[in-house]
């Protein structure tokens, strides 16, 4: 039998951006270096694109990261300006800074990766972030109102219609739109970066020379930043006008791929809304902005997984709902506040005929039976976190590849290699570990597929007509889903308001499936009270999750939570450097 987990089904991106997404990696540059670019400087709404039980757990969905890339470029532009501060502080661009802090408004325009056209507008004044990317009927447009607490983005969907969305902007990235705009505000007005933005970059290199171009001469500024986390450098040229000590231009590359190369100009004016940048008047409006109930909903999840008490547990999966049973794989989690560790447990030789080592005897309290294997078993580290960013370990398997003579059950292992995760957006209050689906809250708490994304409706019914007994059922689809078969198309959340909204039941909507399907259903069972008062399963069973390769045959895959609250939880658990340098 094999494990076969409902995967994160992806619209097809469209060309351009397909394009750009493919140079960008072909080039092999990091999701991380690209996805910090946009979401510092821009804040693109990153709400949570699937829940803990719809991916392996061995293969991570990005859909937001690569969706999103296109707009990479642009969002380069406004995090690379921060420099001119720092340099400006030097006295090296003192003059330019005294020049520019005479503008309002901020217009870049060139190309990104693969030619691929892209366009800014920034105004410090009236707070306003504007940026295009593509010409035409494919542009997509995205337009953020930091004053009206708004971002609009404009684009076709699969189907070719056009649909324009509003979103809120939560209160992580009004953080991450502070942060940029003092990055800004130091090019603009010449004042001095606060916060995070003055923290995480840093100049390693700047040379500069004066260029001559046909009758015109420039002075060129070229340097290399780096960014807190970011192994990866940028290099960024700067080309100045001598006569108004202004920047005409700029470009910047990550690992030999181009970001973008523009020119810069300051108009007197810029866009007020979205239409003012081409988007045609009469597009469908989808207002995602989320009502009363639905807000109440979004606070108590989040409340319950960020709050959720510490502790450690063993998790164990199988296709058995018997506490007895063996697992196909056995965890060992350790939480506490902002920080997580996940181990895989290497599980005893099976040979022979049964009761096995890894089966819980007749007799024995299964809780305490997992527990005492948690200290017992040897471990292999998945991934960590220490409150402020979180890795995976990628394993470095002896060549040739041969079984461990410890436990042949597995592969033997030359050592780990510390690998930095997306988890942690810039000055999240609620991170997404990368092993989130064998974690108790995050099925109790997850977050609501659709969520703040581009193109979905939410809806909250007080009286469903199925699911469990006093719940309220929270509904999220794609408003032009993909027609490919299989496709997820939305997902069904059965919350429980008399015990602080955890989750008791969620379906997955797939295209060609009704909503009535079997398939895609994830049940929480046995539901427990924290210390602290917050519900949480013992058991998840995720429904026909199980594909036999054979004979295509499905069954039920079922989580095991046995959680200690009381447990010492020491704090070099989430030493993430323990493994050396992070790449």
């Amino acid at each position: 039998m094999t494990n076969t987990k409902i995967l994160n089904n992806e619209e097809p991106l469209e060309s351009p951006l397909r394009e750009a997404v493919e140079v960008v990696c072909a080039e092999q540059v990091p999701d991380a270096v690209l996805q910090r670019a946009i979401d510092r400087a821009l804040c693109i709404p990153t709400g949570s694109g699937v829940p803990p039980s719809s991916q392996p757990s061995k293969r991570r969905g990005r859909w937001l990261s690569r969706h999103w890339l296109g707009l990479a470029a642009g969002a380069a532009v406004v995090l690379m300006v921060a420099v001119i501060w720092h340099l400006g502080n030097r006295s090296v661009l003192a003059d330019v800074v005294e020049a520019v802090s005479q503008k309002s408004w901020m217009h870049a325009q060139g190309q990104g990766p693969n030619g691929i056209a892209i366009e800014m507008w920034y105004s410090p004044k009236q707070k306003i972030i504007a940026m295009q990317q593509g010409r035409g009927e494919a542009a997509e447009t995205l337009f953020a109102n930091v004053g009206q607490d708004t971002i609009e983005f404009y684009k076709k969907d699969g189907a070719g219609n056009p649909l324009l969305s509003r979103l809120p902007i939560d209160k992580d990235q009004q953080k991450q739109f502070a942060s940029g705009e003092s990055t800004l505000n130091s090019l603009f007005f010449g004042r001095p970066l606060q916060g995070a933005a003055a923290e995480e970059l840093e100049i390693t290199g700047h040379t500069e020379q004066t260029i001559h171009d046909g009758d015109d001469i420039f002075i060129e500024h070229r340097f290399t930043t780096r960014v807190a986390g970011n192994e990866q450098p940028t290099e960024t040229v700067i080309r100045v006008d001598p006569k108004t000590e202004l920047p005409v231009a700029w470009e910047s590359t990550i690992a030999k791929t181009q970001v973008f190369s523009c020119t810069v100009d300051y108009p007197v004016t810029g866009p007020q809304t979205i239409y003012a940048l081409g988007v045609p008047r009469d597009v469908e409006v989808l207002d995602q902005t989320p009502g009363p109930d639905q807000e109440r909903i979004l606070t108590a999840l989040k409340t319950g997984r960020t709050g959720f008490d510490a502790y450690r547990a063993v998790v164990v999966e199988s296709n058995s709902a018997d506490h007895h049973a063996s697992g196909s794989q056995v965890y060992q989690v350790w939480r506490q506040g902002l920080k997580w560790r996940v181990e895989q447990m290497r599980q005893p030789v099976r040979s022979g005929l049964g009761p096995h080592a890894d089966e819980v005897p007749q007799g024995e309290e299964p809780r305490s039976w997992w527990l005492e294997r948690g200290d017992e078993w040897a471990k292999m580290p998945e991934s960590v976190s220490d409150g402020t960013q979180e890795i995976r370990l990628e394993k470095i398997k002896v060549q040739p590849r041969q079984p461990d003579p410890s436990n042949p059950r597995y592969i033997l292992i030359a050592s780990y290699k510390p690998v930095a995760t997306n988890s942690f957006r810039p000055r999240t209050t609620d991170p997404q570990p990368r092993d989130y689906r064998i974690m108790p809250e995050f099925h109790a708490y997850p977050f609501l597929f659709g969520a703040g994304i581009w193109g979905f409706q939410i809806n909250v019914d007080a009286h469903p007509t199925e699911g469990p007994p006093r719940t309220v059922l929270v509904d999220s689809r794609k408003k032009s889903p993909s027609k490919v078969p299989g496709r997820i198309r939305g997902a069904r959340y059965w919350v429980d308001p008399s015990r602080g909204y955890v989750v008791q039941q969620m379906q997955w909507l797939k295209t060609g499936q009704t909503d009535q399907s079997r398939g895609g259903r994830v049940e929480m069972k046995e539901l427990a009270v924290s210390p602290s008062g917050l519900w949480y399963p013992r058991v998840v069973c995720e429904l026909q999750n199980s594909v036999n390769l054979d004979d295509g045959t499905t069954d039920d895959t079922y989580l095991r939570f046995y959680v200690d609250f009381e447990a010492e939880i020491p704090d070099e658990l989430f030493d993430v450097h323990h493994w050396g340098p992070i790449e």
